[in-house]
């Protein structure tokens, strides 16, 4: 029984991605049942609206116990390395330094470009309206700032739930690629949990988290994506004010609309459910090999002796 737990180079990795997500999702599970309980007593547009004050009090909530997840099992990493089980370093994923920043803020210009790229192929079909400002004057700022910190905080609890420590972990024990598909298809998967969502939208969000997956091997960290994913769902969510993954932001910047096959559109999902977000997709992996060329290519994790890597289930 202690070989299915431990292995030559110690706790194997499928036990410590488990155990992280059994700290991060146990408490949460009690507060979706709470969640639901609220939104029953609610109409139907409540289930798809978003507002300021109840996505910080939930992102806030969500990213107190990926916080917590990810403290613990480095302490239990650090633990076991002193015990002499262990022989890999630990990752958190979002070294403090210039480089990191500058990371982020690229990233934050490919994902908020990407986006327009994607709209404006759809309005030269006449799929897509920019439409009227709907804020106006001061309003623009304090919207700006606020939707701001929205997505910030829901880019640290998505990328640091899902590319963080259980990307470095699971990478150790299968290898990258095994590791991303399996987290981006539960990353795809979760999305479908929101009103308004479908399964080409959860589709979309799963290849989009696995593009994800690659920035953060091909850096080494965190800051690319979390920069990506920022100012992709600011700008779908709050800037051009289309749905998000089936939820509709209120207020937003810009009344935009759409118009023709919802195949094109993504109906209520958005543009994460139309099929030209696909060939973007496709783009930025090229887009970015070629940008990052030069880049190591491998997470720390992958520079291990093939024998290192463990090869019972776990």
């Amino acid at each position: 029984m202690n070989s299915v737990f431990v292995g030559p180079y110690g706790v194997r990795s499928g036990w410590r991605a488990g155990l992280f997500y059994l700290i991060m999702i146990g408490p949460l599970a009690g507060i979706a049942v709470l969640i639901r309980h609220f939104q029953a007593a609610h109409t139907a547009q409540h289930l798809t609206t978003l507002t300021p004050a109840l996505a910080i009090s939930n992102e806030l909530s969500l990213l107190f116990f990926v916080v917590l997840a990810t403290v613990v099992l480095h302490v239990l990493e650090r633990k076991w390395t002193a015990e002499g089980l262990q022989r890999r370093r630990i990752h958190s994923g979002l070294p403090l330094n210039q480089e990191a920043w500058g990371r982020a803020a690229e990233g934050a210009l490919w994902g908020f470009g990407a986006l327009s790229l994607l709209l404006g192929v759809l309005a030269w079909h006449g799929n897509f309206s920019l439409g009227g400002l709907v804020s106006h004057g001061p309003a623009i700022a304090g919207g700006v700032g606020i939707w701001a910190l929205v997505f910030i905080l829901v880019a640290f609890t998505e990328e640091l739930g899902f590319r963080g420590y259980s990307l470095f972990a699971l990478t150790q024990g299968r290898g990258f690629w095994v590791a991303a598909v399996i987290l981006s298809f539960a990353f795809g998967a979760i999305h479908l949990q929101n009103s308004g969502e479908g399964r080409l939208g959860a589709l979309s969000a799963g290849l989009i988290g696995l593009f994800f997956c690659y920035t953060v091997r091909r850096t080494g960290t965190l800051w690319y994506a979390i920069g990506f994913h920022a100012a992709w769902d600011f700008g779908e969510t709050y800037f051009y004010g289309v749905p998000d993954s089936g939820l509709l932001a209120k207020p937003t910047l810009f009344a935009s609309s759409f118009h023709g096959s919802r195949w094109w559109t993504g109906g209520s999902i958005g543009p994460e459910g139309s099929l030209a977000v696909f060939a973007l997709i496709a783009l930025l992996f090229v887009l970015f090999n070629w940008r990052a060329r030069g880049l190591p290519g491998r997470l720390p994790e992958e520079e291990a002796p093939a024998e290192a890597l463990e090869s019972a289930p776990a």
